[in-house]
């Protein structure tokens, strides 16, 4: 390679790092930043060899000083530019307007080595000398592009590392996404599976509780028919039976008005003959009752002379005074044996008691007046206790009413023959102890002294 060929060549790697720079985007930092430094370090080497080999031999020579002088100063241009870019952001117009700068500096440089530099070497410099100073940077040059190219290939093979690994690593990273996707999506079905398995059994739960609540709800219809039904069934028996029950009653009401009417009938008839009897009765008792005043004034005359004789005279004369009240009871016979006939049944205790009075030996007169008294309470009594219970009768319209009417008249009629029992009890008991010999010598004697 000759100092011609070495100083036209120089710049082309130069050149067409600046045209790759100045054709990137300003997005493409890491691009720019890459191709600037490979700028950078051509533009170094081309400085530096010339500075070591070219202008060392040319300052020797008078003439050429100038020329190296201006070199120096060109290149330190350049690496002042080359800092300031160095410093600057590479997506910025700034970075490319002082890049266009460094270019034009650099042309600049490449036109004055080739019109100035290039023939100031040939002619202060010998064949000899510009091969060994061409050759040393052709050397130099060669060597460091050959650690440049193993740079580069360590460059390259760091960055096919890099990117092996960098594929490794995505291509794991893929993996592991694709099996974490994988992952997700078999949990995501089996969650799925399960969501719809867990659907399938709510709406079969829901399917079977609605089966559920419709057979209860069908159940509770039959039910509330049934009983319903059977409400309805012990509705009409029971109405069936109250119309039956209800029927039987009127029946009975109606039977036992007629009872009653006939019953009231009947005892309206016996009461008009209870009244009729009692008036006979009572007449013949006032005849009676006359006849005892009468007899009553003979027993007591009998009775003062009895006291006069003793005890023998006092039989004698209890048997006169029964004798005389037998002829009074035959003489009031027909009237008395009519009304003892007609009351046989309730009044022959009192009769009893009234024939005990008349044979014991001396009868008071007051107890004849009392006995007869008793015993005209007695029929009265009866007779308004039977008119009485006619009248209940027939206000009476159920059995219940019937029967506790039966039952206030018997009451009734058994309180007055009891009443009128006990009064016939006392007058026979004061009738007796006025036959005891000393209450009748005290009588006889109040009533002498009266």
């Amino acid at each position: 390679m000759t100092i011609t060929q070495l100083i036209q060549n120089s710049p082309a790697n130069a050149n067409e790092l600046f045209a790759k720079l100045a054709a990137t985007s300003a997005g493409a930092v890491k691009t720019r930043d890459s191709l600037f430094a490979e700028l950078k370090a051509e533009l170094e080497l081309h400085s530096r060899l010339e500075e070591e080999h070219l202008f060392p031999a040319l300052k020797k020579h008078d003439g050429t000083k100038e020329l190296v002088h201006a070199a120096v100063n060109g290149n330190k241009q350049a690496r002042a530019l080359m800092a300031e870019l160095d410093g600057m952001p590479r997506e910025g117009e700034e970075f490319i307007a002082k890049l266009d700068e460094l270019r034009t500096l650099f042309q600049q440089h490449v036109r004055d080595e080739k019109k100035e530099l290039l023939p100031a070497v040939k002619a202060a410099l010998s064949t000899e000398e510009t091969n060994a100073i061409t050759q040393k940077i052709a050397d130099e040059k060669t060597a460091v592009e050959d650690e440049r190219r193993r740079e580069a290939d360590e460059r390259r093979a760091s960055a096919k590392r890099e990117r092996d690994e960098v594929e490794r690593r995505e291509a794991e990273a893929k993996a592991r996404a694709e099996t974490k996707e994988r992952r997700a999506q078999e949990e995501a079905k089996r969650q799925q599976a399960e969501v719809r398995a867990e659907q399938r059994r709510a709406r079969e739960a829901t399917e079977r509780r609605e089966a559920e609540a419709k057979a209860t709800e069908r159940q509770a219809r039959e039910d509330a028919k049934r009983r319903q039904a059977e409400a309805k069934a012990r509705a009409e028996a029971k109405e069936r039976r109250a119309q039956e029950e209800a029927k039987r009653q009127q029946a009975e009401v109606r039977a036992e008005q007629r009872r009653v009417r006939e019953e009231t009938k009947r005892a309206q008839a016996e009461t008009e003959a209870d009244e009729r009897r009692t008036r006979e009765a009572a007449e013949a008792m006032a005849e009676t009752g006359e006849t005892f005043l009468r007899g009553g004034e003979s027993i007591a005359m009998a009775g003062a002379r009895a006291a006069h004789v003793g005890v023998e005279a006092t039989v004698q004369a209890s048997r006169q005074m029964a004798d005389m009240v037998g002829d009074a009871v035959e003489q009031s016979g027909a009237l008395v044996a009519n009304a003892v006939q007609n009351y046989s049944g309730t009044s022959r205790p009192a009769m009893n008691r009234l024939q005990a009075l008349a044979s014991m030996p001396p009868v008071a007169v007051d107890a004849a007046v009392e006995t007869r008294e008793a015993w005209l309470e007695w029929m009265s009594r009866t007779a308004e206790t039977r008119g009485r219970s006619s009248r209940d009768l027939l206000q009476a319209f159920t059995p219940f009413a019937v029967m506790e009417a039966q039952t206030r008249y018997v009451g009734q009629a058994m309180q007055a023959w009891l009443d009128a029992s006990g009064r016939m009890l006392d007058i026979s008991v004061q009738a007796s102890r006025w036959m005891r010999p000393g209450e009748r010598q005290d009588r006889t004697r109040d009533e002498t002294t009266n």
